[in-house]
């Protein structure tokens, strides 16, 4: 409930501090020595609260136990693109010489936001494979979390694992992005075993070797 008030709080002065500089392109109300000021506060106030979103996102990011660090490469390239894009937008502004170069400030404030939050997930591990009881949850740009019984079968290619749903869709997990590999491995396994679920032969034996078990 927290993260949620934090949220609407931060989202409700980014959008404000953007409706006022739109505004005051129009109408010229403020000097922009002023509407800089007020753009530098609140864009501090925006990065302080998108840390605290991000450092009380969940409860599992205090947890060590079968939780594994997971940053795919296309969670990277996803932030580094956006980081960048911002930045380069925020140049752009800058460079102009109308009154849109007021809102350089703010794209600035997103740039850094995506940057900061970003260091701070990597160096607390915020994005992850968690295995609980009967659920296991993968959060990187998103929290997706899937229950055992959800699944009808997993194989296991490539060092890949396919979990594939009862639905239809699948969710991959990518060994490649997990340091401690035969660990996670021997914990997954376990955990198939505890929650009866099926898995190709060939993945079967492929698992089975990989993490010693005979």
């Amino acid at each position: 409930m927290k993260s949620i008030v934090v949220s609407l709080v931060k989202n409700m002065l980014l959008v404000s501090i953007l409706l006022i500089t739109l505004f005051n392109f129009f109408n010229h109300f403020i000097k922009w020595n002023d509407l800089f000021i007020t753009q530098l506060i609140t864009g501090f106030f925006y990065l302080i609260l998108s840390c605290y979103e991000i450092l009380n996102s969940t409860f599992i990011s205090g947890l060590n136990i079968n939780r594994f660090p997971y940053f795919s490469n296309s969670y990277i390239m996803f932030r580094a693109l956006k980081t960048t894009v911002f930045f380069l937008i925020s140049v752009l502004l800058f460079l102009t010489t109308n009154a849109v170069k007021n809102l350089y400030p703010i794209c600035l404030t997103l740039a850094f936001a995506e940057l900061i939050t970003n260091y701070l997930k990597y160096k607390k591990h915020l994005c992850y494979v968690y295995l609980s009881t009967n659920f296991l949850i993968l959060a990187e740009n998103k929290q997706t979390k899937l229950f055992a019984n959800e699944i009808s079968l997993i194989e296991y290619r490539h060092e890949i694992l396919y979990f594939v749903k009862k639905d239809g869709k699948s969710i991959q997990i990518k060994l490649e992005h997990i340091n401690q590999k035969t660990m996670f491995l021997t914990k997954i396994y376990d955990w198939v075993l505890k929650n009866n679920i099926s898995v190709g032969k060939e993945s079967n034996e492929k698992m089975i070797n990989e993490v010693n078990l005979k």
